[in-house]
């Protein structure tokens, strides 16, 4: 029998003002400052290459600026008002908008990372620009421009608290206490650190290889440009052995080229590192790990520990030969800050290799390399890969002979010895670790990258054979984790071997993570 009372509806997020907030009064200044600064461009073009620059022309191209800032203006006052964010019993509930409305709904325990980005202007004023991220992994589910640092802090505690079954919310202070209790540093690079992470690295070779390359473009390495030397100052010429005509320039000027090439991108990665990397920090709190680093722009970023899907270690032959190793997560989701990759963050640019133990230990309890039993790929990968580069160095010998000179064969023997050797350290290299719990893929002979995971984290794993792998007897094996974007793959298998691995990922897989 229908019943005569209303039916109660559940109550809107704007009719609860006590729960809802507004951006801070601030965002009408980062937002017209945003909007104008991509205009800027087009605006300084309008102004100084209009066919109407002086008299009333001048007058009439400043009018057209001031339109254009009135509008940006306007803009940033409209999505300041309609602008709305608060925090219903589950969920966090964000609306906007005049003309096109939206209302996001984003489940406490879909969110994943709530990140900062800081310019010198905000840290000044002790703002950010806040990026909320879920699982979803294509975008931000919301863009806060711009709240107040207290607000942030509020909004994390709130947040993570419901994500959590059974967490105080951060109305108790004794839970507030016992937050910021658990706020544990774990990293911290120092100015040295960053020296020694950019003389490691090589972030610099593509402004050395640009530079090098504008010079063949002027052509500053033929032989004119050294009689010009010579004009300007004999005492260089004489110097230098060859530079005075007998035709043996080139060797001190390719010798000095590539000095000078390794001192500025050595110079250029330090300067890197000190741009992106600035006081990079790694805190945990409680279950969550929150890095920050930048020099002029800052960016915060928190990654749940309990949604790392895979550890990425790098070392670089620089690194092995000094001890250290960068560190890398990926995460289901991750992170969207500009410039770097979407589900990978940084969580250790550069550590002693002696320290990933206790690294690991605050990463992923119970996930460690020491305990692994590595297995090595079948031995016919060295053949395979040896035969492979002596093909490659036949052909590029027959062009060499063909468009240079014909004593190019003559080293062939020595190179294809050296190609050999090379193939056999390759392999040596590669292997694959498991012990009933973790998985490892190991590669990569410079640059060495070992991948780590939990084996109840994967999530697809598949068997590859090329025609070469059929008349070998061999495959290969890859593993698919949520928010990795490598691929990490076993080659080189028996198929015995292969088909025994996974179906032994694939039982592991079934079990969940």
């Amino acid at each position: 029998m229908p019943s005569d009372e209303a039916p109660v509806l559940p109550e809107s997020p704007q009719s609860s003002a006590a729960d809802v907030h507004r951006l801070h009064p601030l965002s009408l200044l980062f937002q017209t400052a945003g909007s104008l600064r991509t205009l800027v461009l087009p605006l300084v073009l309008f102004l100084f290459f209009s066919p109407e620059r002086g008299g009333l022309g001048a007058g009439r191209n400043l009018t057209w600026a001031g339109w254009f800032v009135g509008i940006s203006v306007i803009i940033a006052v409209v999505k300041y008002i309609s602008y709305r964010y608060c925090f219903a019993e589950k969920e966090m509930i964000v609306t906007g908008g005049v003309l096109f409305r939206f209302e996001r709904h984003i489940p406490y325990e879909r969110i994943q990372n709530i990140d900062l980005v800081q310019n010198v202007f905000h840290r000044l004023l002790r703002v950010a620009d806040v990026k909320i991220e879920t699982a979803s992994g294509a975008r931000s589910e919301a863009q806060l421009q711009v709240l107040s640092v207290d607000a942030v802090e509020r909004m994390r505690q709130r947040v993570f608290a419901e994500r959590e079954p059974g967490s105080e919310l951060p109305g108790d202070t004794r839970a507030d206490e016992r937050e910021v209790e658990k706020e544990v540093t774990l990293l911290q690079l120092k100015p040295r650190d960053l020296v020694t992470f950019g003389l490691l690295s090589g972030r610099g070779l593509a402004v050395v290889l640009a530079g090098l390359g504008l010079a063949y473009e002027f052509d500053l390495f033929r032989e004119e440009q050294f009689k010009k030397l010579e004009q300007i100052d004999p005492f260089a010429v004489e110097a230098l052995p060859g530079l005075d005509g007998g035709g043996l320039a080139w060797p001190w000027i390719a010798a000095a080229g590539i000095l000078f090439a390794l001192m500025a991108l050595r110079l250029l990665s330090v300067l890197w590192a000190f741009w992106t990397l600035h006081r990079f920090t790694l805190t945990r709190s409680g279950d969550d790990l929150r890095t920050s680093c930048g020099l002029f722009t800052r960016f915060t970023a928190t990654i749940p520990r309990g949604r790392i899907q895979a550890i990425t270690v790098t070392e670089g032959w620089a690194h092995r030969l000094f001890g250290y190793a960068a560190v890398k997560v990926d995460t289901a989701g991750g992170s969207h800050l500009e410039g770097k990759a979407a589900t990978r963050s940084w969580v250790a640019p550069l550590i002693a290799r002696n320290k990933l133990g206790a690294l690991f230990d605050e990463l992923q309890p119970g996930l460690s390399l020491e305990g692994l039993s590595w297995l090595p790929v079948d031995p016919c990968a060295r053949t395979r890969l040896a035969r492979r580069y002596c093909l490659l160095l036949i052909l590029l010998s027959a062009v060499a002979g063909w468009w240079w000179t014909p004593w190019t064969f003559l080293a062939l023997p020595a190179l294809c010895l050296g190609v050999v050797w090379l193939a056999r350290r390759q392999v040596a290299v590669m292997c694959y670790g498991m012990d009933g719990t973790a998985f490892a893929v190991q590669r990569g002979l410079w640059t060495r990258t070992t991948s780590l995971m939990w084996c109840g984290k994967i999530q697809v794993v598949d068997i590859k054979e090329t025609p070469f792998d059929r008349r070998w007897g061999t495959a290969s094996v890859g593993v698919d984790v949520a928010g990795t974007s490598d691929d990490i793959r076993v080659p080189f298998l028996g198929g015995g071997v292969a088909q025994h691995l996974s179906m032994e990922l694939s039982a592991y897989a079934g079990r969940g993570g």
